[in-house]
């Protein structure tokens, strides 16, 4: 008992030496300033790393999964929390932040073994026609109700109704960055870990294909010309024309060197993950189709998948760290207390839908009844695609653009929280996880 009560009480006593230790080294530097410098940078990275490890071991105590921590130490590290790491020391890591993305996205595209998959290709698509089918509808018609009574959006009837299409595409999207991150941490494996996989990846497609056609129907109904409409989708589609494109020569680029090279696996992984990084940040494109590309390409191309997912296993919980505590420092607490109605309201009404659309896909499938009862959970956690919506409609939509993707964001940091809990009890319910202690004895 005693040595219970010391190992759960000893995170808290490394994170009171760790915030008064970074907090004599902000006095010694004459505290924080609003500017960037690399030394802050530096050390706000390497605060969050340690202060995110460890809020994650304390919630993983009362059985949640270490990303909620990750996140919650993001937000309490950020200026609406202790004020440990101030936006102008975060700003510059949000390269690594698209590097801890692109892994992620590496081991996403390699969990989709499509000869493991192909004996269940029915239940999956099911499960993400489903989702489709109920989400986007359901979210569509009740905030075009919601828009128009409140009249947040405005009076002009052909802004609430491209606010509102836009918003239920947001609604359909998940997220496979947190969906491997609870994967990895519970080591589950079986046939509900194998379609949360799955389906994730595919509504991801479906939902990248939809959001170009609501943007050009966006355009064409708030008054722009059609090659506003047809722009958008061109550049849309180009976008991902080239991340498939690119994704399939590092995948190939990647056989060669696995296929050759026994040593420094996750090293070469992240070297490839910096290349494609700087690949989108010269051609302004998300990498995580790229990645998600690359990693199918290895897994389904080559006998090198199973090194493949080694080395991103190896490196996977640094990246986890870094992925969800940056995005935990974005959130802005004042925004959920301007929306937390609204927000609120569109996670349930999404978990709902969620969970009868996977249901009837998995029983239109045939799946078997635990994978249809357990599933759903996986798809409720939403990151990375859904963050790239909500800054393209606000680019391409001034001024109610802006709102609507202030209110994804409300409702992304919601899920976000939400998802992982829900996706664990479920990985246990149905079985799937490795006891902590077995899991830890093998390491």
């Amino acid at each position: 008992m005693i040595g219970s009560a010391s190992e759960t009480a000893r995170p808290f006593v490394l994170i009171g030496i760790l915030l008064a230790v970074t907090s004599l080294a902000h006095h010694l530097g004459g505290g924080l300033s609003h500017e960037f410098q690399p030394e802050e940078s530096a050390l706000a990275l390497g605060f969050l790393l340690l202060f995110a490890f460890l809020v994650g071991q304390i919630v993983r105590n009362f059985g949640a999964p270490m990303i909620t921590g990750f996140l919650l130490a993001g937000i309490l590290a950020g200026p609406h929390g202790l004020g440990m790491v101030n936006t102008a020391a975060v700003e510059p890591l949000r390269l690594v932040n698209l590097l801890a993305l692109s892994l992620i996205a590496f081991a996403a595209g390699g969990a989709m073994k499509i000869s493991r998959f192909r004996t269940r290709a029915r239940s999956l698509v099911g499960m993400a026609l489903g989702q489709v089918a109920l989400v986007l509808p359901l979210a569509f018609l009740s905030f075009l109700l919601v828009f128009g009574l409140t009249g947040i959006m405005g009076s002009e009837p052909a802004v609430v109704v491209s606010a509102a299409l836009l918003f239920g595409v947001f609604c359909v999207t998940n997220s496979p960055a947190e969906a491997i991150a609870v994967l990895s941490e519970t080591r589950a494996k079986g046939p509900v870990a194998e379609a949360i996989i799955g389906v994730t990846v595919l509504v991801d497609l479906l939902v990248i294909f939809l959001f170009g056609v609501a943007g050009a129907v966006a355009h064409t109904l708030t008054g722009a010309d059609d090659a506003g409409g047809s722009g958008f989708v061109g550049g849309f589609l180009y976008e991902q024309g080239v991340s498939f494109l690119v994704g399939g020569l590092a995948g190939m680029a990647m056989i060669t060197y696995l296929s050759r090279f026994q040593k420094n696996v996750p090293l070469f992984l992240l070297g490839v993950a910096m290349v494609i990084v700087a690949i989108c940040q010269k051609m302004d494109i998300s990498p995580m189709m790229m990645a998600i590309t690359a990693g199918l390409v290895v897994e389904n191309a080559s006998e090198e998948g199973e090194r493949f997912m080694v080395g991103l296993h190896h490196s996977s919980l640094p990246v986890f760290v870094i992925f969800f505590s940056l995005s935990g420092h974005k959130v802005d607490l004042s925004v959920m207390a301007e929306l937390w109605p609204l927000a609120l309201l569109a996670v349930v009404l999404r978990v709902a839908a969620v969970r009868q659309g996977t249901l009837w896909g998995a029983r239109w499938g045939g799946e078997e009844e635990r994978v249809a009862r357990h599933a759903w959970s996986g798809f409720v956690g939403q990151a990375g695609l859904s963050l790239g919506f909500a800054v393209m409609i606000a680019t391409e939509f001034p001024p109610w653009g802006e709102k609507i993707a202030t209110l994804i964001v409300a409702t992304i940091v919601i899920n976000e929280f939400l998802g992982p809990i829900l996706m664990k009890r479920s990985l246990v319910a149905a079985g799937e996880t490795r006891r902590e202690g077995a899991a830890d004895s093998q390491n």
